[in-house]
């Protein structure tokens, strides 16, 4: 009898466990939302080819059953996780290898609406907003200067360049966390009211019972004035840039009186008053007659 002899060949799939790695190594892995091209990869096992996925929504994969594929991110923040099956050239798959992604979020920026205030005056900036930022920086387009520039909320105050350009712009800069590199920025405008400038003139010396006409007062960045006295004296017309003044008797009397001048402020600048010291001489005092 003839024997027949089988050889029975038996291929073992060995598990591969290939290490999957990107930018970094460390557990869990992070990147900035909305970055597009980012390379991850195993090593090259020759003759396998490797099944990609990642989990997450709006996350775009490239891959091409190779060792190495490239994602763009989504926008929004998150966590989510690249993952590789490697089947050998005998057809056996290995482990589910796995990194898990952290989105980190870019940072957003928002220097508040534009705004008005008076050229004399600082401006408060309280309507600007921040989020997702590892620092804040405040600049200027002019040569004005922050009070704590670094902050959310800084004070402003315009500069000489500022006041006669008659606006500035304010930067407002929210540099990213990391692994994020693109610094976010918003620009707010402030434009500058000329203030109001008031001069009451040059103080004045005059003789008891004098009256003095205001010859050198002025008024800038306002139409509306008035005059006013500290004493009992009267104006011809108060409302009167060049007006005359008649002091009274307790005028007289104090050898002094201060006047004031103050024009009428706007929505944005205040009222502004200046003053003009008139000291008047006292009357002279004759003794009686006398006959010798």
């Amino acid at each position: 009898m003839k024997s027949v002899s089988y050889i029975l060949v038996v291929v073992l799939c060995l598990v591969s466990i290939p290490a999957i790695f990107s930018q970094s190594t460390v557990q869990p892995d992070s990147t900035c939302a909305g970055n597009a091209g980012e390379i991850y990869m195993v090593n090259l096992t020759s003759g396998s080819t490797y099944n990609w996925s990642v989990t997450g929504t709006g996350n775009t994969l490239h891959s091409s059953g190779t060792n190495e594929i490239t994602i763009d991110w989504s926008v929004t923040a998150g966590v989510d996780t690249v993952k590789v099956v490697e089947t050998d050239l005998n057809g056996c798959p290995g482990d589910l290898v796995k990194i898990a992604v952290v989105r980190i979020p870019i940072p957003i920026a928002n220097a508040g609406a534009d705004d008005t205030i008076c050229s004399s005056g600082t401006f408060a900036i309280a309507a600007a907003t921040a989020q997702n930022y590892k620092t804040l920086l405040w600049s200027t387009s002019g040569d004005g200067s922050f009070i704590d520039g670094n902050a959310l909320t800084p004070e402003y105050t315009p500069g000489p360049g500022d006041i006669a350009t008659g606006s500035v712009n304010l930067t407002l800069t929210a540099n990213p966390n990391t692994p994020c590199a693109i610094p976010t920025t918003d620009v707010m405008r402030l434009v500058l009211i000329p203030a109001i400038v008031v001069n009451a003139g040059t103080d004045d010396t005059l003789c008891w019972d004098e009256t003095v006409y205001m010859d050198d007062p002025s008024v800038t960045n306002s139409t509306t004035y008035a005059w006013s006295t500290s004493g009992d004296g009267a104006f011809d017309n108060t409302n009167l840039l060049n007006a005359t003044y008649n002091p009274g008797d307790a005028d007289n009397t104090s050898g002094s009186v201060t006047l004031t001048l103050t024009a009428t402020g706007n929505e944005y600048c205040p009222d502004v008053s200046d003053v003009k010291l008139l000291n008047i001489r006292p009357k002279p005092v004759t003794s009686a007659i006398q006959h010798f």
